[in-house]
């Protein structure tokens, strides 16, 4: 039996019709027509070989495998591309333009003076956006937590309490799974926000206030999959997750309290809990060879130099070494160090440090005593990072 791809393959490409496609076809009556490479090899006792061909196609679409380097298909993907990004980058735009002229300021007040939760709740795309919206609150300084508007007509419910605030995400602001919460919310008399694009649906009417999406088509071909309006409601979120933490005076010493892993929570660590101990560290009277046995002991690129009151005075690096020559292997390690004007304070963070090397172009870079300057440890990009071991 002849399916509806072969009957179409016969009808664009008759020259392979008599022969069996080496690659799939996937037919797509609903997408808009674009450009797409066609290859196919015969199955025949012998191998024949086709060059690329360009098919535009006005109802139907048959894709095949796709050639690299095909420059007409490439550049048409790259500019559908630019041209989702530029929607979506208008849509916050005018998101942003219209802000003041909302209630989202009167939904930040809000939130503050709630005791409890943010219980945010949703379905499908708006759902999924939901729980991310829940974790930026919560990792922010906001308790918040999602429920899932199905499970919540299932039970869920009751994870709700009085002192805490529902904030609703549908576009439409008719999903049906929402009825429920909007429901109880009422009944309950639980503060209930909504995130919606029709202030005057079922949700937006129900809701104490209303933060409004743009009313922008989508980005996709057909105007109709969540992805302008996913965005926008992605960014709502984050612009409250934000304002409510700067309210709060949410510190970075609370956030390394609720990010400790990962290289957010190694970035938010105090220095003196990622450095090494144990510096690479010369007298000031030592001579280059010994300086450069240290600094091979202890695998660092550099090695400090002290003077006789053990406070940091200056710094060798490979590059003085590579300079100063193999002749000046006897002399004093201060009279080829370059002084040392960058440290680290050991209650500084990781963050903090990793900005100071960077600032200043540097790849490890010593932590003193804030008042003494004796060296209590060394820290490199590698410890902040995790990167692979750079090379000297």
């Amino acid at each position: 039996m002849m399916s509806s791809g072969d009957g179409l393959l016969r009808e664009v490409v008759p020259e392979i019709a008599t022969r069996k496609p080496a690659v799939d076809v996937v037919v797509d009556s609903e997408c808009e027509a674009f450009p797409c490479a066609i290859t196919a090899a015969a199955t025949s006792s012998t191998t024949e070989s086709r060059e690329p061909s360009d098919l535009r196609c006005t109802n139907d679409e048959v894709r095949f495998e796709h050639v690299p380097g095909n420059k007409a298909e490439l550049a048409f993907y790259m500019e559908d591309g630019e041209r989702v990004l530029e929607e979506e980058a208008r849509a916050l735009q005018e998101m942003s333009k219209n802000l003041r002229h909302g209630d989202f300021g009167h939904v930040v007040a809000l939130i503050r003076q709630v005791i409890g939760r943010v219980v945010v709740t949703g379905v499908g795309k708006s759902g999924i956006v939901g729980r991310k919206i829940a974790a930026t609150l919560a990792s922010t300084g906001t308790p918040a937590c999602f429920v899932h508007a199905a499970d919540a007509a299932h039970g869920d419910l009751g994870m709700i309490t009085q002192e805490d605030v529902i904030l609703a995400v549908s576009k439409s602001g008719e999903t049906s799974e929402l009825r429920p919460t909007v429901h109880f919310a009422m009944q309950t008399e639980v503060p209930l926000v909504a995130i919606t694009q029709r202030p005057q649906s079922m949700l937006g009417r129900a809701a104490q206030y209303v933060m409004l999406l743009p009313d922008v088509p989508e980005a996709c071909h057909s105007k109709v999959a969540p992805t302008t309006s996913s965005t926008a409601t992605m960014a709502l979120g984050d612009a409250l997750a934000v304002a409510l933490s700067r309210a709060r005076g949410f510190s970075l010493k609370e956030f390394r309290v609720f990010h400790p892993g990962g290289n957010l929570g190694l970035l938010t660590k105090r220095v003196d809990s990622i450095m090494a101990k144990s510096p690479p560290l010369c007298s000031h009277d030592t001579t280059m060879a010994q300086a450069l046995i240290t600094m091979t002991m202890k695998r660092q690129c550099c090695v400090g130099v002290t003077n006789d009151m053990q406070q940091l005075v200056g710094i060798i690096t490979n590059k003085d070494i590579q300079m100063a020559g193999c002749s000046s292997m006897d002399r004093p390690a201060h009279s080829i160090m370059s002084p040392l004007l960058v440290t680290l304070d050991p209650r500084e963070s990781g963050h903090d440090a990793l900005q100071c090397m960077v600032g200043h172009n540097i790849f490890e870079i010593f932590v003193v005593h804030p008042t003494s300057r004796v060296p209590v440890g060394f820290l490199t990009r590698e410890d902040l990072l995790g990167c692979s071991k750079i090379n000297c």
